[in-house]
């Protein structure tokens, strides 16, 4: 039999502030305990790089973000992308994501089909947003906020492919912090 595999991935967490990796903090965290007591545990797996985006995606493809091309916030991974997920499900593994994903941009203020009309329309916007091209590149001291456009939030659910980086079942986070956005509101 073939052992079931689940990956958890949280961003801006220490290994050793979890429960079973560190008896001297006074940390409970019983579910995950029990299951990484009964796991195979990475006890010496670093990022790739310290952004979500490129470290996701590095996770997901066993690559380096020089050569998946994710090497910040806000530049999408290739759909076409060879995915650990991928691989198991050609070996007939059932692949489900739950929760942030996070292979593509989510809520910046300009999202990759808004550049070319930028360009095209208001060139100026992102030659005063340094590095606007490949991150949210606001600048300093402005709310982003001020560009972002919250109603598509409401407009409804938008197309994912069928074949979403490997996962034959995806449920995204809503309900997430106080001002969410991208694909996250409540």
């Amino acid at each position: 039999m073939r052992p079931n595999v689940l990956v958890i991935v949280a961003d801006q967490l220490r290994a050793d502030h979890l429960g079973h990796a560190n008896k001297d903090l006074p940390i409970s965290t019983p579910h995950i305990d029990a299951i990484a007591l009964d796991s195979r545990r990475f006890t010496r797996a670093y990022v790739a790089n310290p952004t979500c985006m490129p470290n996701r995606a590095t996770i997901a493809t066993g690559r380096w973000p020089s050569v998946h091309g994710t090497r910040t916030n806000g530049v999408t991974l290739d759909w076409q992308a060879e995915t650990f997920m991928r691989s198991m499900r050609r070996t007939g593994y059932k692949t489900s994501a739950i929760g942030k994903l996070h292979f593509q941009t989510m809520g910046w203020p300009y999202e990759g089909f808004q550049l070319a009309d930028i360009e095209e329309h208001a060139p100026e916007v992102l030659n005063d947003l340094p590095d606007a091209r490949v991150y949210s590149g606001i600048g300093e001291g402005k709310d982003w906020q001020q560009w972002e456009n919250s109603e598509r939030h409401r407009e409804g659910y938008f197309e994912l492919p069928t074949d979403y980086y490997g996962f034959d079942t995806v449920d995204l986070a809503v309900g997430h912090g106080d001002r969410p956005s991208g694909h996250y509101w409540h």
